[in-house]
Protein backbone atom coordinates (compact mmCIF):
# COMPACT_ATOMS: atom_id res chain seq x y z
CA UNK A 1 0.00 0.00 0.00
CA UNK A 2 1.07 3.59 -0.61
CA UNK A 3 2.71 5.41 2.27
CA UNK A 4 0.61 8.05 4.03
CA UNK A 5 1.58 11.63 3.19
CA UNK A 6 4.11 13.40 5.40
CA UNK A 7 2.43 15.73 7.84
CA UNK A 8 3.45 18.73 9.91
CA UNK A 9 2.36 18.75 13.56
CA UNK A 10 2.68 22.06 15.36
CA UNK A 11 2.47 21.36 19.09
CA UNK A 12 1.08 24.39 20.89
CA UNK A 13 -1.90 26.53 19.92
CA UNK A 14 -0.50 29.89 21.00
CA UNK A 15 0.91 32.79 18.99
CA UNK A 16 4.04 30.91 17.96
CA UNK A 17 2.10 27.81 16.93
CA UNK A 18 -0.23 29.78 14.67
CA UNK A 19 2.65 31.71 13.15
CA UNK A 20 4.72 28.56 12.53
CA UNK A 21 1.81 26.64 10.98
CA UNK A 22 0.77 29.45 8.62
CA UNK A 23 4.35 30.08 7.51
CA UNK A 24 4.88 26.35 6.91
CA UNK A 25 1.78 26.33 4.71
CA UNK A 26 2.96 29.43 2.84
CA UNK A 27 6.41 27.94 2.17
CA UNK A 28 4.93 24.63 1.00
CA UNK A 29 2.54 26.52 -1.28
CA UNK A 30 5.37 28.58 -2.77
CA UNK A 31 7.70 25.56 -3.13
CA UNK A 32 5.21 23.11 -4.65
CA UNK A 33 2.91 25.51 -6.49
CA UNK A 34 -0.09 23.68 -5.02
CA UNK A 35 -3.13 25.48 -3.70
CA UNK A 36 -3.76 25.52 0.02
CA UNK A 37 -6.68 23.11 -0.36
CA UNK A 38 -4.37 20.60 -2.09
CA UNK A 39 -1.85 20.85 0.74
CA UNK A 40 -4.33 19.11 3.05
CA UNK A 41 -3.71 15.94 0.98
CA UNK A 42 -0.09 16.53 -0.03
CA UNK A 43 1.22 17.44 3.44
CA UNK A 44 -1.45 18.06 6.10
CA UNK A 45 -0.59 20.74 8.66
CA UNK A 46 -2.19 20.48 12.09
CA UNK A 47 -1.98 22.61 15.22
CA UNK A 48 -2.31 20.54 18.40
CA UNK A 49 -3.48 22.44 21.50
CA UNK A 50 -3.51 20.55 24.79
CA UNK A 51 -6.06 22.89 26.36
CA UNK A 52 -9.75 23.32 25.50
CA UNK A 53 -9.15 26.24 23.13
CA UNK A 54 -6.28 27.86 21.20
CA UNK A 55 -5.13 31.43 21.79
CA UNK A 56 -6.98 31.37 25.10
CA UNK A 57 -5.52 34.67 26.35
CA UNK A 58 -6.87 36.92 23.59
CA UNK A 59 -10.31 38.32 22.84
CA UNK A 60 -12.96 36.09 21.18
CA UNK A 61 -13.05 38.37 18.11
CA UNK A 62 -9.30 38.11 17.47
CA UNK A 63 -9.42 34.39 18.23
CA UNK A 64 -12.13 33.83 15.59
CA UNK A 65 -10.18 35.91 13.07
CA UNK A 66 -7.02 33.88 13.68
CA UNK A 67 -8.88 30.58 13.36
CA UNK A 68 -10.36 31.64 10.03
CA UNK A 69 -6.96 32.84 8.88
CA UNK A 70 -5.17 29.52 9.42
CA UNK A 71 -8.13 27.66 7.91
CA UNK A 72 -7.59 29.64 4.69
CA UNK A 73 -4.00 28.33 4.73
CA UNK A 74 -5.32 24.77 4.91
CA UNK A 75 -4.31 24.32 8.54
CA UNK A 76 -6.45 22.24 10.92
CA UNK A 77 -6.63 22.97 14.66
CA UNK A 78 -7.23 20.14 17.15
CA UNK A 79 -7.80 20.89 20.85
CA UNK A 80 -7.52 18.64 23.89
CA UNK A 81 -4.64 16.68 22.37
CA UNK A 82 -0.86 16.83 22.25
CA UNK A 83 2.14 14.67 21.29
CA UNK A 84 2.85 12.04 23.94
CA UNK A 85 5.89 10.27 22.47
CA UNK A 86 7.94 9.78 19.31
CA UNK A 87 8.74 6.57 17.48
CA UNK A 88 12.08 5.59 15.95
CA UNK A 89 10.30 5.23 12.61
CA UNK A 90 9.35 8.93 12.51
CA UNK A 91 5.88 8.44 13.95
CA UNK A 92 4.23 10.51 16.67
CA UNK A 93 1.88 9.05 19.27
CA UNK A 94 -0.79 11.50 20.41
CA UNK A 95 -2.41 11.71 23.83
CA UNK A 96 -5.70 10.41 22.35
CA UNK A 97 -3.97 7.13 21.44
CA UNK A 98 -3.65 7.73 17.70
CA UNK A 99 -0.33 7.22 15.91
CA UNK A 100 0.64 9.44 12.97
CA UNK A 101 3.41 8.26 10.66
CA UNK A 102 5.94 10.45 8.81
CA UNK A 103 5.39 13.30 11.27
CA UNK A 104 7.43 16.50 11.18
CA UNK A 105 6.97 18.07 14.61
CA UNK A 106 7.38 21.76 15.45
CA UNK A 107 7.43 22.29 19.21
CA UNK A 108 5.76 25.60 20.11
CA UNK A 109 4.44 25.10 23.63
CA UNK A 110 4.20 27.82 26.29
CA UNK A 111 7.09 29.83 27.69
CA UNK A 112 8.27 29.36 31.27
CA UNK A 113 11.27 30.73 33.21
CA UNK A 114 14.48 28.72 33.01
CA UNK A 115 15.95 26.20 35.44
CA UNK A 116 17.95 28.85 37.31
CA UNK A 117 14.75 30.67 38.30
CA UNK A 118 12.94 27.41 39.08
CA UNK A 119 15.74 26.39 41.47
CA UNK A 120 15.42 29.55 43.59
CA UNK A 121 13.62 29.09 46.89
CA UNK A 122 11.47 32.21 46.53
CA UNK A 123 7.72 32.81 46.11
CA UNK A 124 6.51 32.25 42.56
CA UNK A 125 3.39 32.91 40.52
CA UNK A 126 1.21 30.19 39.01
CA UNK A 127 3.34 30.10 35.84
CA UNK A 128 6.60 29.70 37.76
CA UNK A 129 7.65 33.35 37.48
CA UNK A 130 9.30 34.99 40.48
CA UNK A 131 6.82 36.95 42.59
CA UNK A 132 7.81 40.58 43.19
CA UNK A 133 6.41 43.55 45.10
CA UNK A 134 5.53 46.93 43.60
CA UNK A 135 9.23 47.87 43.56
CA UNK A 136 10.20 44.61 41.77
CA UNK A 137 11.83 43.29 44.93
CA UNK A 138 11.74 39.57 45.65
CA UNK A 139 9.67 38.96 48.81
CA UNK A 140 11.86 38.13 51.78
CA UNK A 141 14.90 39.87 50.33
CA UNK A 142 15.33 43.63 50.44
CA UNK A 143 18.41 43.47 48.19
CA UNK A 144 17.17 41.20 45.37
CA UNK A 145 15.19 42.43 42.36
CA UNK A 146 13.66 40.53 39.44
CA UNK A 147 12.68 41.91 36.05
CA UNK A 148 11.81 40.74 32.56
CA UNK A 149 9.83 37.60 31.70
CA UNK A 150 11.26 35.82 34.75
CA UNK A 151 9.38 38.23 37.05
CA UNK A 152 5.63 38.20 37.64
CA UNK A 153 4.58 41.70 38.76
CA UNK A 154 0.86 42.03 39.51
CA UNK A 155 -0.56 45.49 38.69
CA UNK A 156 -2.60 47.20 41.39
CA UNK A 157 -6.17 45.91 41.28
CA UNK A 158 -5.31 43.02 38.93
CA UNK A 159 -5.65 39.37 39.78
CA UNK A 160 -2.87 38.04 37.56
CA UNK A 161 0.71 39.04 36.63
CA UNK A 162 1.46 41.17 33.59
CA UNK A 163 1.78 39.15 30.41
CA UNK A 164 5.26 38.41 29.16
CA UNK A 165 6.20 41.11 26.67
CA UNK A 166 9.13 43.15 25.45
CA UNK A 167 7.69 46.48 26.60
CA UNK A 168 7.29 45.24 30.18
CA UNK A 169 10.74 43.63 30.12
CA UNK A 170 12.37 46.89 29.02
CA UNK A 171 10.45 48.97 31.55
CA UNK A 172 11.04 46.44 34.30
CA UNK A 173 14.75 46.29 33.62
CA UNK A 174 15.04 50.05 33.84
CA UNK A 175 12.98 50.19 37.04
CA UNK A 176 14.84 47.34 38.76
CA UNK A 177 18.22 48.77 37.81
CA UNK A 178 17.26 52.24 39.00
CA UNK A 179 15.88 50.85 42.26
CA UNK A 180 19.07 48.89 42.89
CA UNK A 181 21.03 52.14 42.51
CA UNK A 182 18.58 53.98 44.79
CA UNK A 183 18.91 51.28 47.43
CA UNK A 184 22.71 51.59 47.41
CA UNK A 185 22.41 55.35 47.84
CA UNK A 186 19.84 55.03 50.60
CA UNK A 187 17.18 56.74 48.53
CA UNK A 188 13.46 55.98 48.29
CA UNK A 189 12.52 53.26 45.79
CA UNK A 190 10.29 53.92 42.77
CA UNK A 191 7.16 51.88 42.09
CA UNK A 192 6.94 49.89 38.86
CA UNK A 193 4.05 51.37 36.88
CA UNK A 194 4.50 50.35 33.22
CA UNK A 195 2.50 51.79 30.36
CA UNK A 196 0.75 49.14 28.28
CA UNK A 197 0.60 50.16 24.58
CA UNK A 198 -0.79 46.73 23.68
CA UNK A 199 0.65 43.93 21.60
CA UNK A 200 0.77 42.73 18.01
CA UNK A 201 1.47 39.14 16.98
CA UNK A 202 2.28 38.19 13.36
CA UNK A 203 0.12 35.14 12.68
CA UNK A 204 0.80 34.62 8.96
CA UNK A 205 2.78 36.19 6.10
CA UNK A 206 1.44 39.73 5.84
CA UNK A 207 -1.19 39.24 8.55
CA UNK A 208 -1.19 40.03 12.27
CA UNK A 209 -3.58 40.59 15.15
CA UNK A 210 -3.50 42.15 18.57
CA UNK A 211 -4.55 45.09 20.70
CA UNK A 212 -3.08 48.56 20.13
CA UNK A 213 -3.92 51.31 22.65
CA UNK A 214 -6.95 49.35 23.75
CA UNK A 215 -8.31 48.67 20.25
CA UNK A 216 -8.44 45.23 18.63
CA UNK A 217 -6.67 45.20 15.27
CA UNK A 218 -6.39 42.51 12.59
CA UNK A 219 -4.92 42.38 9.10
CA UNK A 220 -2.02 44.02 7.28
CA UNK A 221 -1.76 47.28 9.23
CA UNK A 222 -0.74 45.63 12.54
CA UNK A 223 1.65 43.37 10.60
CA UNK A 224 3.62 46.37 9.33
CA UNK A 225 3.38 48.04 12.74
CA UNK A 226 4.95 44.95 14.34
CA UNK A 227 8.00 45.00 12.07
CA UNK A 228 8.30 48.77 12.29
CA UNK A 229 8.61 48.45 16.06
CA UNK A 230 11.05 45.55 15.67
CA UNK A 231 13.25 47.72 13.46
CA UNK A 232 12.91 50.67 15.81
CA UNK A 233 14.04 48.62 18.82
CA UNK A 234 16.89 46.81 17.05
CA UNK A 235 20.47 47.82 17.80
CA UNK A 236 22.61 49.20 14.97
CA UNK A 237 21.88 50.36 11.44
CA UNK A 238 22.65 46.91 9.98
CA UNK A 239 20.12 45.15 12.21
CA UNK A 240 17.47 47.80 11.56
CA UNK A 241 17.97 47.48 7.81
CA UNK A 242 17.79 43.68 7.98
CA UNK A 243 14.44 43.81 9.80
Amino acid sequence: PAEPPARVLVVGGGYTGFEAASHAAFLLHRTTGCGYAELRHLCPITILEKGPEPLHNISPRVQRWAMQLVAEFGVDVHTGVTVESFGADGSARLSDGSVLKRAIVIWAVGVTPGQAAAALDVPKTKGGRIAVDRFLRVPGSERAFAAGDVAGPVPEGAGAPLRMGIQFSLAGGRCAGANAARMLRGRRLKEFRPFDPGYVVPLAPGQAAGVVLGREVCGRAPYFLHYFMCALRSWGIGNKAAV
